[in-house]
């Protein structure tokens, strides 16, 4: 588990980084971030996760840990602490990225999982899937054992929300590594 990030608050936000994040968050999900709730924060670490880890995420935010809800980026959420003010814009983002952010997405919507896309409790299975498969091995192998090893660490989630993330997983090609 990562430390806790309310503590040490020191590191420097990076304006650039952050509007170009919320571009492609806009991209993905169709809908400007929002960071009122904790639903909402929860969201946006996600989907800054699942561009990562899909390798089409330019705005620099990489270096995710282990936290309460899962998948968290320091980086990011001092940013939208000290950025999400009115006078941050969206940035103009690489016309290649944006399709590469429109072709992950039309991936998603045949896999039906677009609706999880603003959706925290959803999104924070499906990164801890993704997180989880990063550090075992084979996760074709002994899927039991897999879900186990969520369900463990999420235990609000049914094996069979588990099982069936896994499948849409699955049904877009993810690479489980």
């Amino acid at each position: 588990m990562a430390s806790n990030p309310h503590t040490n608050f020191t590191k420097f936000t990076n304006l650039h980084n952050y509007g170009q994040f919320k571009t492609e968050f806009k991209a993905l999900t169709g809908k400007k971030m929002k960071t009122v709730s904790l639903a909402d924060r929860i969201v946006i670490q996600k989907i800054a996760y699942l561009l990562h880890k899909k390798g089409i995420y330019c705005a620099n935010y990489g270096d995710f840990s282990w936290y309460l809800h899962g998948v968290f980026c320091y980086d990011l959420w001092a940013d939208t602490l000290k950025l999400e003010e009115p006078s941050v814009r969206e940035k103009a983002v690489e016309q290649g990225v944006l399709k590469e952010i429109r072709d992950f997405k039309d991936k998603l919507k045949k896999a039906g999982l677009t609706r999880y896309l603003t959706d925290s409790g959803k999104l924070e299975l499906m990164t801890t899937i993704l997180y989880i498969a990063k550090k075992q091995e084979n996760l074709n192998g002994n899927d039991d054992s897999f879900v186990e090893r969520v369900k463990g660490l999420k235990d609000k989630f049914t094996e069979y929300e588990i099982r069936k993330i896994i499948g849409k997983l699955r049904e877009i090609n993810w690479e489980f590594n």
